[in-house]
């Protein structure tokens, strides 16, 4: 059995984690993963670097994000989506989504409510995937109102084709995966396993929490205890998360990070650039014309400076 590495975060989402995506490519390699996702905040930013180094490292890349959005029961707090790019379209679709969420924080509009519902023809070629962490809307409504679970799921369910449920594998979470499982049955939903994983190491944690200091403008209390504290939110090794979620009877939401992994062939295609052609015939290609031209500016001005008289300032 195998499992990918589906939510993990770097340092392209602003003063949430310190992890660099070419070090959450080595340290997932070590730890024995072949399929790795990103999906950094409401940002794709770091996508096309992370393509780059796990195709070279021998690592498929899944390409996504997380949305952070008004929810679609509670609408006055904001929640977390993961998205993932199924195809190349998807991955335009991906684009366009953080395109679309972010251009309203660059206009002044942060509180202005925006659900999914309003970016819906975004979503072609994307699959969704509800996390099991405190910004999930559905864990929130575990914990306030369960009756509403069946209202938010159906509600997504009419967005989207391709929905998956998140749990995670504690002892913490046995409540909620219950609850999370009766939902899957009720909606013939798969459940997937989600670590969320926001840095690399649990003693990184102290990163983290400097890094979320300095966005709110908070200073750290007792900061000796605090970095010697160990955090959960850590990318765990494949073999232990195996172990874990088998101990939970989740060993369907292992298989299901899988076939997620299978479904999801987006690519970032890397194009020449094309040059405009040139009416001349000095030369057999626009390039090397090019080339020509630069050269002789460079003469020009190399000469201009030599031979320029100089100015006295008495």
């Amino acid at each position: 059995m195998q499992v990918a590495a589906l939510q993990n975060i770097s340092s392209f989402t602003l003063l949430s984690s310190p992890t660099k995506v070419s070090d959450l490519i080595k340290d997932a390699k070590e730890k024995g993963y072949p399929v790795v996702g990103l999906a950094d905040v409401n940002v794709t930013y770091g996508l096309v670097n992370f393509y780059e180094l796990a195709k070279k490292a021998g690592i498929k890349p899944l390409l996504g994000m997380q949305l952070r959005l008004n929810g679609l029961v509670d609408s006055t707090q904001k929640y977390d989506l993961l998205v993932f790019a199924k195809t190349n379209k998807g991955y335009h679709n991906l684009l366009r989504l953080s395109s679309a969420v972010n251009l309203l924080t660059e206009n002044g509009q942060n509180d202005k409510v925006l659900t999914l519902n309003e970016l819906t023809k975004y979503l072609d070629d994307l699959l969704i995937i509800v996390p099991a962490n405190l910004k999930s809307e559905l864990m929130a409504l575990h914990d306030t109102n369960q009756a509403l679970g069946s209202d938010y799921v159906r509600q997504l369910k009419k967005l989207t084709s391709d929905l998956y449920l998140g749990v995670y594998a504690s002892k913490a979470s046995i409540d909620y995966i219950d609850y999370v499982r009766g939902l899957a049955k009720q909606f013939e939903l798969s459940l997937v396993a989600v670590e969320d994983s926001q840095y690399l190491r649990p003693r990184e944690q102290f990163l983290q929490k400097t890094l979320r200091a300095i966005a709110k403008g908070d200073k750290l209390q007792d900061i000796l205890p605090l970095a010697k504290q160990a955090g959960s939110h850590y990318l765990d090794s494949a073999q232990n998360v195996l172990e874990r979620y088998h101990q939970y009877d989740l060993d369907d939401a292992i298989n299901n990070t899988w076939k997620i992994a299978q479904k999801c062939n987006a690519e970032v295609i890397f194009q020449k650039p094309v040059l405009p052609k040139y009416h001349q015939d000095k030369f057999p290609t626009s390039e090397e014309y090019l080339r020509y031209l630069l050269k002789l500016v460079y003469k020009r001005a190399l000469v201009k400076k030599v031979f320029q008289p100089s100015i006295r300032k008495d």
